[in-house]
């Protein structure tokens, strides 16, 4: 034992009950949380009407509008690059999609303009004057923000089993800072009275051009696995009272207020187009949204010009 003893170094010996506190800076970053498991809840429609039966005024798009903290223009052609404006940081890369199933059209910097994409990597974006205007299904912008760099994407391979190259997958996103909340099978005006006695931050509120009305909800997410573990407390108490819980993930597409959408895609694929183009309509945009602070208890009142 002696001789043991005698191994171990004067230095390994010395550090023993004197050593100093690891700082907390060279300390491990604690682990990132784990998404609990969650079984999303059949609507339970009885439950959704007595909850928005609370709110005893009409919650229209007008009422949404008066009272947004950052006005609503008229000219809506306006809106799609408002919104980006108000939601993300200078630079930030955002994409928008006038095809649903692609890589993205065009790449919006805040604070420098658009830009339209080429199809496949290698080819340089080129500056446009403005984001489209609309689309055959409408546009859509990703809501979380991108590099703007291709990247192999871990969940899709080609033929060959090679990964394939994508733009819009969470290996391209910086960060993961919103949650979009919609509603497929409670009528709007349900739905909207629903949203405004929520007390979580909802940034912004806006159609699909459709039948349903997203809200832009902010979590401030920095990896999938964060916004995950999110989610799952969204699911377990919204997706009785009509909340699509297949919609809260870390990369969402989503309709961009302010275009047009020209029709629409049926359950088999097919495409019908609409009599008159609809506008994805901007009703409410509030980027200063703060927990504990349900729409419905916003007086209305007078409103700020956007970047004021």
């Amino acid at each position: 034992m002696r001789v043991l003893y005698r191994a171990i170094s004067a230095e390994e010996r010395g550090t023993r009950g004197t050593r100093k506190p690891t700082p907390k800076y060279q300390r491990p970053l604690p682990a990132t949380p784990k998404a609990r498991k969650v079984q999303a809840e059949a609507l339970n429609e009885d439950l959704a009407l007595a909850l928005a039966a609370r709110v005893e005024e009409e919650i229209t798009f007008d009422w949404l509008k008066s009272h947004s903290p950052v006005e609503i223009p008229d000219n809506n052609r306006a809106c799609g690059e408002l919104l980006l404006n108000e939601l993300y940081p200078t630079g930030s890369r955002i994409l928008v999609f006038t095809a649903f199933a692609s890589q993205g059209q065009y790449m919006y910097v805040v604070g420098d303009g658009a830009y339209k994409l080429g199809r496949k990597p290698g080819v340089a974006p080129v500056k446009a004057p403005r984001l489209p205007a609309g689309g055959d299904s409408g546009v859509w912008y990703l809501t979380a923000p991108i590099t703007g760099k291709w990247e192999p994407n871990p969940g899709k391979r080609d033929a060959m089993g090679n990964l394939m190259p994508g733009r819009r997958h969470a290996a391209c996103c910086t960060s993961f800072p919103y949650l979009v909340l919609e509603s497929d099978v409670l009528t709007a005006d349900v739905w909207l009275k629903i949203l405004v006695q929520l007390a979580d931050p909802i940034v912004a509120v806006y159609t699909s051009g459709g039948k349903s009305v997203h809200a832009l909800v902010k979590v401030s997410a920095a990896t999938p696995e964060e916004f995950n573990a999110i989610k799952a407390e969204y699911v377990l108490r919204l997706s009785s009272v009509g909340a699509d819980a297949a919609a809260i993930t870390p990369v969402r597409l989503s309709r961009l207020p302010g275009c047009m959408r020209h029709g629409a895609s049926g359950e088999n694929g097919t495409y019908f187009k609409y009599d008159k183009p609809r506008l994805q309509e901007l009703l409410y945009l509030n980027p200063a949204a703060v927990p504990g602070v349900p729409i419905l208890t916003m007086p209305a009142r007078k409103t700020r010009k956007a970047g004021q």
